[in-house]
């Protein structure tokens, strides 16, 4: 409860404005038994002294997210020294014994004692996220780190980092997205809420079952049915249209109202539509009535390494890449790089400017 409830504590699965009670708190550690999370427990004492787990994994890209926090009440060289041995103890463990490849730590830049256990562990430096961690009424950044199969044990001095600084108030921005408008109008297609047109689902499943388009979005089954595209058109926030039909699709995920940061994805299904500058029209769309009217600040994007026409997308309409994951989507028989874009408010308004 104390780790919790302390106005600095910010790793996965912590992200929250209330006070946590005892009968929560008993709730997630029972949860946290049946999952990938572990006690760091001092040999000499046998005292409780931190918590470490695994979110997000996937088998089959073999990668994984991992968090860490050391208990306040140990001195904080101890905190440091304890937490280096047990990020390095579990990295291990994800590469003998969970068979993953790719391991990634995001830390707010205000969370010192996780910046510099991971600066003195066996991750690397992978990227900085500007205006995404929220502490108080301000969204700071935060920084990547990471480390694959082939890099442990690699790295024999600590990590110097920088980044900014700098911070943005929340003050201004929308707290969530009713603002925005359901139909928006461009040159070529118009992006619209999803109203229920019965010939869309069908459309939906056939794009989706096309390895072309469904293995560039990370959905590497491709066995969607109508009820599962029907259900899908109901959760994204347009559907892209021309002439009055569906060729596609724009998104957020993984939404995050606290920190305002969200995925963005975006998919032309109909191949006879694609590279005529849809995807980046859309895109464009979206992000002038985000940016204008929704609660989001920060978004990013995951572009796999062999899709080129997406990287040129991302960087035409302002995204800047802030790192690369090696080896972190297995499609085509191997295991493929990770390029990681972000835009926020500032960038797309300086990018705006200029025009």
């Amino acid at each position: 409860m104390q780790w919790v409830n302390a106005p600095n504590v910010v790793f996965e699965g912590y992200k929250r404005e209330g006070q946590i009670t005892e009968e929560e708190a008993r709730e997630e550690l029972n949860n946290m038994a049946i999952e990938n999370v572990f006690a760091i427990i001092d040999k000499d004492t046998e005292q409780f002294i931190g918590l470490t787990g695994f979110t997000n994994t996937q088998a089959m890209n073999q990668r994984s997210h991992m968090w860490i926090k050391m208990c306040p009440d140990i001195d904080y060289d101890s905190q440091i020294f304890n937490g280096v041995q047990a990020t390095n103890l579990m990295l291990e463990y994800a590469f003998d014994i969970m068979n993953l490849h790719s391991v990634v730590v995001d830390v707010p830049i205000f969370n010192q004692q996780a910046l510099d256990i991971c600066t003195n562990s066996q991750l690397f430096f992978m990227g900085e996220r500007k205006y995404s961690s929220r502490l108080g009424e301000n969204l700071y950044s935060t920084v990547s780190f990471q480390c694959t199969k082939p890099l442990y044990g690699t790295k024999n001095q600590a990590t110097k980092l920088n980044f900014s600084n700098r911070c943005c108030s929340i003050n201004g921005l929308a707290v969530d997205e009713a603002n925005l408008q359901r139909v928006l109008n461009g040159e070529h297609i118009r992006l619209c809420k999803y109203d229920g047109q019965k010939d869309y689902i069908s459309r939906m499943a056939s794009f989706l079952n096309d390895p072309r388009v469904s293995i560039p979005l990370g959905e590497y089954k491709t066995n969607w049915n109508d009820y599962r595209a029907k259900k899908h058109l109901e959760s994204v926030d347009y559907v892209i249209e021309k002439d009055s039909g569906i060729i596609g699709y724009i998104n957020l995920f993984r939404k995050d109202l606290y920190n305002k940061t969200a995925d963005l994805e975006v998919m032309i299904g109909d191949a006879s539509e694609q590279n005529k500058g849809y995807g980046t029209e859309a895109v464009q769309l979206f992000l002038d009535e985000q940016f204008k009217n929704g609660p989001f600040n920060s978004l990013v994007s995951s572009v796999f390494e062999f899709n080129l026409p997406s990287q040129k997308l991302h960087e035409s309409v302002g995204y800047q890449e802030i790192g690369i994951r090696p080896e972190a989507y297995y499609a085509y028989g191997k295991l493929n790089n990770m390029h990681i874009y972000e835009i926020n408010r500032d960038i797309y308004e300086k990018k705006k400017g200029k025009k």
